[in-house]
């Protein structure tokens, strides 16, 4: 209200007195200073509002900076909050996928034990008799390189006492 006083009263100031009483040859002067009246209070109006402008860009922008302080605090305190939850979350998954694998092992290890009895039971030998077999080749194997070989010697050392006695022989005849 006081405002408006004392724009009231600049005004007044500005308009002579003359002005302000009405008359057909002053009409044209006091239209003229209602226009300029008209024009200070719309240049007050926009010098206003850009004021007002300026200090709430100027608020905004503190605001601004505040909440985005406050904003991070808020992240760190959630982001702790879920990186909890997912390590749990990670560590059971890990828990139940190793009990899971125990148990495929366990499942596997019947499967086996089951496919043998019944190959057993046709008479299909197990991979343990395979094995036992095999190593009997080999020691039959070794055996018989081993006997050869002994048989070479021997055939070679009775054709050398063949060889020896006919010459031996020969030369006492001659």
């Amino acid at each position: 209200m006081t405002a408006q006083k004392n724009m009231d009263s600049e005004l007044t100031e500005k308009i002579p007195m003359g002005l302000l009483t009405t008359g057909k040859a002053n009409a044209g002067k006091v239209i003229s200073r209602v226009g300029n009246f008209y024009k200070y209070a719309w240049y007050t109006a926009l010098g206003s509002a850009l004021t007002l402008e300026e200090n709430v860009s100027e608020f905004g922008k503190k605001m601004a900076a505040k909440g985005e302080k406050v904003e991070l605090k808020a992240k760190t305190k959630i982001t702790k909050k879920f990186d909890v939850r997912k390590t749990k979350i990670t560590s059971a998954g890990e828990d139940i996928k190793s009990k899971a694998q125990e148990k495929i092992e366990d499942v596997e290890q019947i499967i086996d034990k089951g496919v043998n009895k019944s190959l057993h039971f046709i008479g299909v030998p197990s991979r343990k008799d395979m094995d036992q077999m095999t190593m009997l080749m080999k020691d039959m194997a070794d055996s018989i390189t081993e006997l050869s070989s002994q048989l070479q010697e021997k055939k070679t050392t009775t054709r050398a006492k063949k060889t020896t006695t006919k010459s031996d022989s020969q030369t006492s005849a001659a």
